[in-house]
């Protein structure tokens, strides 16, 4: 995924626990990764960007009241990423709003 600051933002595996793909997966409810990476790419594109102050790449995704996505990327790419309900079914609200 490549954000508006021209940096590519890479998902790994991570190490299952704190960050990557396998922390998403279990810990957020992702069961079709085709539409959570369209959520994740929809975070990127059309979510309020912010640096934070330990230097860590956050968006915040609002498609509609009550309903957000939230990324965080950092030092080694994509750290984590969630919905307002961490519900399979958000995921895809996110990925087609």
């Amino acid at each position: 995924m490549i954000p508006d600051n021209g940096e590519i933002e890479e998902l790994l595996c991570g190490d299952g626990h704190n960050w990557g793909a396998v922390h998403i997966g279990t810990k957020h409810n992702v069961s079709d990764w085709s539409v959570t990476l369209d959520c994740m790419a929809n975070i990127i594109d059309r979510g309020n960007y912010e640096l934070d102050k330990n230097g860590k790449r956050q968006w915040h995704f609002v498609w509609n009241t009550g309903r957000w996505a939230h990324l965080t990327a950092g030092n080694n790419g994509i750290i984590t990423s969630f919905t307002y309900d961490n519900e399979e079914v958000s995921w895809s609200e996110c990925a087609y709003a």
